[in-house]
């Protein structure tokens, strides 16, 4: 405000602002959110991820530059870059259809929009020993493929893939994370995974991932 009180706004300090100390306090892609699991009633919290809702700072300073200068003391709706299902901070931002991967007890869900379970299966997940962990997190479903060849990188500097896979149904949702048939295994589930776990993605039964790649849709969000 000068001294004939006329009414300014900083551009450079309106986008620190919204992309800083709002932005912490608005968005929800990569933060920790708490739910219950509709079936069992287990207390889950999750971290990390891809999806929720991320603000588009520079977007909404333009727009508050822009109101201070016209005068307006009208509402702002909050531009986003990403969006999800709701808004429930600390909470559950998508929908009531998800799927459900649970590495801890090595079990898979598919939950429809009435929170039915509509596909469930033993699973098997990153073997951590290995540090091939499994990520954690909110996903989607980014792609489906069938069939696939799954190629490894090369750790261990030979100069070829440490492995190639065949898989029929591939459904990727963090870079080269996903879920998909394990034919090679003869069980799936309990501790498998703590001394016999995969290169990180989460594998599944043939008849099971068949079935599950038959429902699953790209855009569909994975827990």
């Amino acid at each position: 405000i000068d001294d004939s009180y006329a009414v300014g706004a900083d551009l450079a300090t309106v986008t620190e602002w919204a992309q800083g100390p709002l932005s912490a306090e608005l968005d929800s892609v990569g933060s920790t959110r708490a739910y219950v699991r509709p079936d069992d009633g287990k207390y889950i919290e999750v971290s990390g991820g891809t999806y929720g809702w991320t603000i588009d700072g520079a977007a909404l300073a333009q727009l508050v530059c822009s109101r201070i200068a016209e005068g307006s003391s009208e509402p702002i709706e909050v531009p986003m870059a990403l969006e999800g299902a709701r808004f429930s901070p600390g909470g559950q931002d998508w929908g009531e259809r998800y799927l459900d991967v649970d590495l801890s007890d090595q079990y898979v869900r598919l939950f429809d929009a009435g929170s039915n379970v509509v596909w469930e299966s033993e699973c098997v997940s990153g073997d951590a020993l290995s540090g091939n962990d499994t990520v954690t997190g909110v996903y989607t479903i980014y792609d489906k493929e069938s069939p696939m060849t799954l190629v490894g990188l090369d750790y261990d500097g030979d100069g070829e893939p440490d492995y190639e896979s065949d898989v029929d149904f591939w459904m990727p949702f963090y870079s080269g994370y996903g879920l998909h048939d394990a034919t090679w295994r003869g069980s799936f589930g309990g501790d498998t995974y703590l001394y016999d776990g995969s290169h990180g993605c989460v594998n599944l039964p043939y008849e099971e991932a068949e079935l599950l790649y038959s429902l699953i849709g790209v855009g569909d969000v994975v827990v």
